[in-house]
Parts: structure tokens; C-alpha cells; sequence
């Protein structure tokens, strides 16, 4: 092998490591946004559950007032035929 075709041959393997180097800055740099992407999502995720647990609470918040509005109303109902059946006696 001569002189220039291993300077050749030299210059095509430095362009070849160029190139594996910039691959290797934009798998560098899709693995940085994957994580950036990644802890957004947990963080997103993280916000779900808290609104699941808050919307759970004022269901069973608001399960129970719904009981105790039906239990007064059942009571006004039953007040009300009680007077009205007095008041068909007397």
C-alpha cells in the first residue's frame, strides 16, 4: 500500500469517527429529551392521582350529605303525613 492511498484510507476512517461522534451527540441528545418527556409524564401522572384522591374525597363528601338531605327530607315527609293524618282525626 502506498503512501497517499493510507493517508486516504487514514482520512476516510476520521471521517468515519466524525460521523460515529455526531451519533453519538444526537443519541445523547434524544436520550436527554426522552428523560425531559419522561419526568414531565410522571410528573402529569402524579398530578391524576392527587385529582383522583381529591375527587374520591368529595364523592364520600358529598355521598354522605346526600344521605343526610334524603334522611331529612324522608322525616318532612313523614312530619307532614303525620299532620295531615291528625288533622284528618280531629
Amino acid at each position: 500500500m502506498s503512501e497517499t492511498q493510507i493517508i486516504h484510507r487514514l482520512d476516510e476512517l476520521q471521517e468515519d469517527v466524525k460521523e460515529i461522534s455526531q451519533a453519538l451527540v444526537t443519541l445523547a441528545r434524544i436520550e436527554e429529551r426522552q428523560d425531559t418527556a419522561n419526568k414531565a409524564i410522571e410528573r402529569l401522572w402524579q398530578r391524576i392521582e392527587n385529582y383522583e384522591t381529591r375527587i374520591d374525597q368529595i364523592e364520600r363528601r358529598l355521598g354522605n350529605q346526600t344521605q343526610i338531605a334524603l334522611l331529612w327530607s324522608a322525616m318532612v315527609v313523614m312530619g307532614g303525613v303525620i299532620g295531615y293524618l291528625l288533622n284528618l282525626v280531629s
